[in-house]
């Protein structure tokens, strides 16, 4: 009998101990993609929560004088900012006793005194001294508020120092008064700018992978490409079903490694891809949306899963040393590719790994083939 012909019954018979294997492929899928999909169901809905906080409540008083449509401007325009309506919600109160007795109840978590002559203070550089007063001083939220005002005023200090430089300069090359003053106007209302609007500065990440599903469809997709890989503590076996005696005889006929290994990576994508059109057909249901192109294009992480189970299962001496080193590699796999949390929350020196990593290909290809 030719080489040829021998490499083809060898593939032939390995499709036909697969017969026996996928009734234990079915149920283990079964098994696995539940526990999955509950697992990234619940880090969907209840770690990954788009908000988990309240806005602080706020309040401050402030004695009647030349100032108050200045402070009053103020006070809208920060309102009317949308990092500060998610974060803080500020309350004017008309007397001092009204502000500690907000504070006393638990109404508001800080009361805010500003003494007259508050805003030609700061433009004077006198800077008067604002009362806090801070109903509890332990909770993160009045950490996280101090550590706000702080940095605020930081920004004011550098903001006072530029506009009295712009005045000193327009001074320094003769201007008049209506041309130092028309300066002064513009740096204020530039810095103020500068320092109120902290929406510019907020960079919004969402803990998605890098083809834009949804956080939702990102562990979907992870979890079917963990089933596809734990599919080895079934084909690794299978793979090794062959007795040395066996291999001897296939030696003798000039059958190699090579072609067993080969003959194994055929059966084991066959049976990978038998495991996937289930799974893509439940993920299709429970999103509505079928996307039929999806069982061609998802060849290439297929072929990517079943190469490395393909080359563990050939490398290892047992099948539990085969499962234990894959279980292993898998999971530095997922966690590099994004599979368990999600690439843009991973540490900058991992995003940097994953690129040369297969995990965040194939989980992307796997995504893309489900939606």
């Amino acid at each position: 009998m030719s080489k040829q012909r021998l490499y083809i019954n060898l593939i032939i018979a390995n499709f036909k101990r697969l017969k026996k294997y996928l009734p234990s492929l079915f149920a283990a899928m079964i098994l696995l993609l539940t526990l999955l999909c509950l697992a990234a169901h619940f880090l969907t809905n209840n770690i990954y929560k788009s908000k988990k906080y309240e806005a602080v409540q706020l309040a401050y008083f402030l004695d009647a004088d030349e100032d108050e449509r200045y402070i009053n401007f103020a006070i809208d325009y920060l309102n009317s900012m949308k990092s500060m309506k998610e974060t803080a919600n500020i309350i004017q109160v008309n007397s001092v006793e009204e502000g500690y007795a907000m504070v006393d109840s638990g109404e508001v978590l800080f009361f805010i005194y500003l003494p007259s002559g508050f805003y030609e203070g700061i433009m004077t550089g006198h800077n008067p001294t604002v009362n806090i007063v801070v109903r509890d001083n332990k909770s993160m939220a009045t950490y996280i508020s101090n550590e706000l005002f702080l940095s605020l005023a930081r920004y004011l200090s550098t903001a006072q120092a530029a506009i009295y430089s712009a005045i000193d300069t327009s001074w320094s090359h003769e201007m008049d008064d209506d041309e130092v003053a028309r300066v002064n106007q513009a740096s204020n209302m530039i810095f103020f700018e500068k320092v109120a609007d902290k929406d510019s500065a907020i960079k919004v990440i969402e803990a998605t992978s890098e083809n834009n599903h949804s956080l939702k469809n990102h562990y979907e997709a992870a979890a079917i490409m963990l089933c596809l890989f734990f599919m080895s503590f079934i084909l690794i076996p299978y793979m090794q079903g062959c007795d040395k005696g066996i291999v001897h005889k296939l030696s003798t006929c000039k059958i190699t490694n090579i072609h067993i290994f080969s003959s194994n990576f055929y059966c084991i994508f066959t049976a990978l891809y038998l495991t996937f059109i289930p799974c893509h057909f439940v993920i299709s249901i429970m999103n509505q949306n079928i996307n039929s192109k999806g069982l061609i294009g998802v060849f290439p992480a297929l072929l990517g899963i079943a190469l490395i189970i393909t080359l563990i299962g050939s490398l290892s001496k047992s099948a539990f040393s085969g499962n234990l080193i894959l279980l292993f590699t898998v999971i530095a796999i997922a966690y590099i590719g994004g599979a368990i949390i999600p690439n843009a929350m991973l540490p900058r020196v991992i995003q940097n790994l994953s690129t040369y990593m297969p995990g965040k290909y194939l989980l992307a290809n796997i995504a893309n083939s489900l939606f």
